[in-house]
């Protein structure tokens, strides 16, 4: 259900399909649960209470857990824990928490032990089950829409679309150049909140690889920007050390089908389109979907 992972814009933020799946879910929970427990109001309530606090829990901890793990990026732009994706290191952290709170919740009512556990075992499985139906719909509609397709778009596994663009450092780059390597696209504008608040990940990211490794090369929509003249000032003052490139037509983004930014796009080693992020990114993302491309 990997797909589940990519996200609908809503204004500045990026929502994952995931949500689909967890609120249908949830809804066809609550309507069994009520039947199962119907002579057993009071145990369910106390089940569905703990239920309740775990999710809220494991979600709080995920979007706050930048804090943990991106500190230096949060403090520099506070912002920044608005759009920075919890990652996996978040989900465990969440999962963590939340298992805390579980035992402790069990303990505190360690006389009703065995019908709680037992409850909350039946719930439990109830809720993941519908999950798992729901989500693998989900999964399936968001891979029906978007097959691959002929020609130059930002899908999986379609060929990347090969192009030559001027840079700020006044360069020429072409994305051909770098046959046989794995390439990193990141499309951003100067005035997008998200993109501001992931540019230390990716100068952190930029800084640490391999010169025989990945590439990374930003794209600047400049057709977006409203002072185009400023973008040289604001490449300095933010010290973007990675290569900036200018779409000064819209030609590129429009090729490779971006409908929000910012918009990471990895290409593989067979110059084939590995996965695309919509929604800042961390360095921690950016390696690990680097690595999955060229393996």
């Amino acid at each position: 259900m990997r797909s589940l992972l990519q996200t609908i814009s809503l204004g500045s933020f990026n929502i994952p399909w995931l949500f689909l799946p967890v609120i249908l879910a949830w809804m066809v929970y609550r309507i069994l649960t009520k039947r199962i427990y119907r002579k057993l109001p009071e145990q369910l309530k106390v089940i569905d209470g703990i239920l309740v606090n775990i999710i809220f829990i494991i979600i709080i901890v995920w979007k706050m857990s930048p804090l943990l793990f991106q500190f230096s990026t949060v403090a520099e732009n506070p912002s920044a824990l608005l759009f920075l994706p919890g990652g996996r290191a978040g989900i465990i952290t969440g999962v963590s928490a939340a298992a805390v709170f579980l035992g402790f919740s069990l303990f505190k009512r360690r006389r009703q032990l065995k019908d709680l556990v037992i409850g909350f075992l039946l719930n439990a499985v109830l809720l993941a089950a519908a999950f798992l139906i729901f989500g693998a719909g989900t999964s399936w509609i968001i891979g029906t829409v978007s097959n691959p397709v002929e020609g130059p778009a930002a899908a999986v596994g379609a060929p990347a679309y090969d192009f030559t663009l001027d840079a700020q450092d006044g360069k020429v780059y072409r994305l051909s150049d770098n046959a046989g390597r794995t390439v990193v696209l990141n499309f951003w504008a100067s005035w997008c909140p998200p993109c501001r608040a992931e540019l230390p990940e990716l100068i952190s990211f930029h800084e640490g690889l391999d010169p025989e490794g990945p590439v990374f090369l930003s794209i600047n929509m400049y057709t977006t920007e409203t002072d185009p003249s400023g973008l040289s000032a604001f490449v300095a003052e933010n010290k973007l050390n990675f290569p900036v490139l200018y779409d000064k037509d819209g030609r590129i983004a429009a090729a490779y089908d971006i409908k929000t930014i910012p918009t990471t796009i990895i290409i593989d080693k067979n110059g084939m389109i590995h996965s695309v992020k919509n929604g800042a990114v961390t360095e921690a993302v950016l390696k690990r979907l680097s690595a999955d491309a060229g393996e």
